[in-house]
C-alpha cells in the first residue's frame, strides 16, 4: 500500500495504520424519516425486504412448481440494483461512485 492508500473511502484510518494518529469521531447522525430515525426506518426496510424475498421464494419454488432457483435469484438481484438506484436518482439514498478500488482485495 502505497502513501496515499493509508485512508478508506470514508476518511477514517484503515486497520494497522499508525494507531498514534487521532480517530475521527463520528458525528450523531439526526436525520429523521415520518418522524423516526433514519437507522430504525432502514432496519425496519431490511426486515421487511429480508422477509417480503424468503416469502416469494417459498411460494415461486412450492407451489408454482418453479424449478430454475438461479432465474428467480437473479431476477431478484436484478430488481434490487434497479430499486437502490431509483432511490439514488430520487434522493432517497447516497451511492458511493464507482471505482475499482472498492473491489479489490
Amino acid at each position: 500500500m502505497g502513501a496515499s492508500d493509508d485512508k478508506d473511502i470514508e476518511e477514517g484510518p484503515l486497520l494497522g495504520s499508525d494507531a498514534r494518529e487521532a480517530k475521527p469521531v463520528a458525528a450523531a447522525d439526526t436525520r429523521r424519516v415520518m418522524g423516526l430515525p433514519v437507522h430504525i426506518v432502514s432496519g425496519a426496510a431490511y426486515c421487511v425486504a429480508s422477509a417480503s424475498m424468503v416469502l416469494l421464494n417459498k411460494a415461486a419454488l412450492s407451489s408454482f412448481d418453479f424449478n430454475s432457483t438461479t432465474s428467480l435469484l437473479f431476477f431478484q438481484c436484478l430488481v434490487c440494483v434497479i430499486l437502490v438506484k431509483m432511490a439514488d436518482l430520487f434522493g432517497l439514498v447516497t451511492l458511493e461512485p464507482w471505482n475499482m478500488k472498492i473491489i479489490q482485495v
